[in-house]
């Protein structure tokens, strides 16, 4: 009886162990950022400052799609006043390549319809954003869309 339950103990244990081994496993960094860029879209859709205030890194640029380069405060500010208004973004084709731990490409082609920093900006696009592991998570260093031609 002693030796069943000392056996009983020790798979108890053991499957313990192998549950919280498997809990603690990463995740998939591609799935991460391609679940950061879809909180990404939302929040440009809703306009949502504070939101997009932790998405994106401190030194963050964008390269609208007149070649614009387009600082976080720009950004923010644009959305603030309305200069910039993304009523929707439609992504397909998204792809995520990660180097290391800490640093993802994601590519995607983008529908918009929208106003980027008070200039019409709708349109049939590719992305291409900067991804960064901050000690704060996932985070969008630098993004371009470049309108695709007719």
């Amino acid at each position: 009886m002693r030796r069943i339950v000392a056996l009983s103990l020790f798979t108890l244990a053991s499957l313990a162990s192998t549950v919280q081994s498997q809990a603690r496993a990463p995740s998939d960094p591609a799935e991460e950022v391609r679940q950061m860029q879809k909180r990404y879209a939302d929040a440009i859709q809703a306009s949502d400052t504070a939101a997009l205030r932790k998405i994106w890194a401190d030194d963050y640029t964008f390269t609208n799609g007149a070649g614009q380069l387009v600082t976080k405060a720009q950004r923010l500010a644009n959305l603030r006043s309305g200069a910039t208004n993304v009523q929707s973004a439609d992504e397909t084709d998204v792809k995520v390549r990660v180097y290391g731990r800490d640093a993802a490409v994601l590519t995607s082609r983008v529908t918009l319809k929208a106003q980027y920093s008070g200039k019409q900006g709708s349109g049939e696009y590719r992305n291409t954003a900067f991804w960064v592991k901050t000690p704060a998570g996932w985070q969008m260093a630098a993004n371009q869309i470049t309108l695709i031609a007719k």
